[in-house]
C-alpha cells in the first residue's frame, strides 16, 4: 500500500467472539436452496440461473448446443469443488456433443480469458499438483445485503433488486475456481477460504458509475457494525457483492467503513462487485478484480485495460501477443515476482493487525485502476 497518514484510534468496536462463519451460499441464506424450474415452463437460461444443471439435461432433449453447454457447467462446478476426475469426465462428455459447433458467446473466449482450452489445461495441471499444504490461507469475507433500494444520480427511479441464494451460489463457484487457480499458480503455497455473510439490510445509494456503496446500507445497526469490525480484524479481503444488474466493479485497496458516515474506516484489500455479474461467464472479470487487490498491495502490474498496458506486461513477462491473457500474466508473476521479499502472509494478509487485535482507523485514499477515458 502507499504510505498514508494514519490516525491511531483504538475503537470500542473490537469484535468479541467474532461473527459466525458461513462456509457456503446456502448456509449464508439459512439453509435456503435454489428451486429447480419446471421443464415445460422455462428456457435453458433459467436452469442456469437456478444453478440446476443436471435438472436441465432432460430439458435439453438431445439438442447438441444445450446438452454440451450444460455438461460444461457441471464440469466447471466440479472443478471449482476440487473434484478433478469428475470435472474431466463431464468435459469429455461435453466433447461428444457437436464439438465443432459454435457455442454460446459466454463459452467462446479468447485464450487467457476463461477459454475452454485454458480451463482444461489448468484442470489437468491442478489435478497433477495434488493435495496442498499452503503456507498461508487468505481469508476473504463476502458481504451481501439482501436488497438494493437505492437512489442514483443517473436515474430518477428507485433501483430495486433482491439478493438470491442462486446468485450467491454462482459467485461461490467463481470463488471455487479462484481457489483452484491460486493454489496452482502458487504451487500450493497460497490458498483462499471464503466466508459468506448475507446482511439483513438494503443498500440505499449508488454513485454515478453504478458502484454500490456499502456505507449506505440501512438499517445500520449494532450487528452490521460488529460485522464490519470483525471483517477488518479477522479477514484479509472484503468482497462486497450487491444486488444489481451490472454497472461497475472495482478491485484494489481502500477503506472499509466502520460507521455509515465513514468517519471511521480501516484500510483493507477490497472488491465491490454487482451480483448480476456473478455467473461463471464473467469469471474473467471476477479474476481480474481479484488481481487488482494483489497488484495494488505488491506494487506490480498484472492486469490490463488497453494496448499500452498489454504491451508493457508482454514485454515484462515475455509472453506472446494474442496467445496469452490475465491468467497467463498471473501464472508468470506467481512464478517470478510474487510474493517478492515478503512472506505469503505479509503479501496477502494483515499479520500485525491480527496479532495486535487493535482496530485502528486509517485515513487512506482508495487505490483502484484508472480505466480508459477516466484520466
Amino acid at each position: 500500500m502507499n504510505v498514508f497518514s494514519r490516525q491511531v484510534v483504538f475503537l470500542a468496536l473490537m469484535a468479541t467472539g467474532g461473527v459466525a462463519a458461513a462456509p457456503n451460499a446456502e448456509a449464508a441464506f439459512g439453509g435456503e436452496k435454489c428451486s429447480a424450474p419446471t421443464p415445460a415452463k422455462f428456457t435453458s437460461l433459467y436452469y442456469i440461473d437456478q444453478f440446476a444443471f443436471e435438472e436441465a439435461l432432460p430439458f435439453c432433449d438431445g439438442g447438441a448446443k444445450c446438452s454440451r453447454a450444460m455438461r460444461l457447467w457441471i464440469a466447471v462446478r466440479e472443478f471449482s469443488l476440487g473434484n478433478y476426475a469428475a470435472a474431466e469426465k463431464w468435459f469429455a462428455e461435453a466433447d461428444t456433443f457437436a464439438a465443432g459447433e459454435k457455442l454460446t458467446k459466454g463459452w467462446d473466449r479468447k485464450k487467457g480469458w476463461g477459454a475452454l482450452d485454458d480451463i482444461r489445461r489448468y484442470l489437468k495441471q491442478r489435478s497433477e499438483l495434488g493435495p496442498v499444504k499452503p503456507e498461508y490461507v487468505q481469508k476473504i469475507r463476502v458481504l451481501y445485503p439482501r436488497q438494493t433500494r437505492a437512489t442514483a444520480p443517473f436515474t430518477p427511479k428507485t433501483l430495486e433488486y433482491d439478493a438470491t441464494v442462486c446468485r450467491l451460489r454462482h459467485i461461490e463457484m467463481n470463488f471455487g475456481m479462484l481457489k483452484q487457480y491460486i493454489e496452482l499458480f502458487s504451487r500450493g503455497r497460497l490458498s483462499i477460504a471464503v466466508d459468506y455473510q448475507v446482511i439483513d439490510g438494503a443498500m440505499t445509494r449508488l454513485n454515478k458509475r453504478a458502484q454500490g456503496l456499502v456505507e449506505s446500507i440501512e438499517p445500520w445497526n449494532d450487528a452490521i457494525a460488529n460485522l464490519m469490525a470483525d471483517t477488518a480484524l479477522n479477514y484479509d479481503l472484503a468482497w462486497f457483492i450487491y444486488p444489481y444488474k451490472g454497472g461497475i466493479a472495482f478491485g484494489g485497496v481502500g477503506g472499509l467503513p466502520l460507521t455509515p458516515d465513514i468517519s471511521r474506516k480501516v484500510g483493507i484489500r477490497r472488491v465491490w462487485y454487482p451480483d448480476g455479474w456473478g455467473r461463471f461467464m464473467n469469471y474473467a472479470q471476477f479474476f481480474h478484480e481479484y488481481l487488482h487487490t494483489v497488484e495494488f498491495t505488491l506494487k506490480l502490474k498484472l492486469t490490463t485495460h488497453g494496448g499500452k498496458e498489454t504491451e508493457r506486461i508482454l514485454k515484462e513477462t515475455g509472453l506472446e501477443k494474442g496467445k496469452s491473457g490475465e491468467t497467463d500474466y498471473a501464472e508468470w508473476h506467481f512464478a517470478h515476482t510474487i510474493p517478492g521479499n515478503k512472506s505469503w502472509e505479509e503479501a496477502f494478509g494483515y499479520p500485525k493487525r491480527k496479532k495486535n487485535r487493535a482496530l485502528e482507523t486509517d485515513v487512506q485514499a482508495d487505490e483502484v485502476p484508472i480505466h480508459k477515458g477516466e484520466e
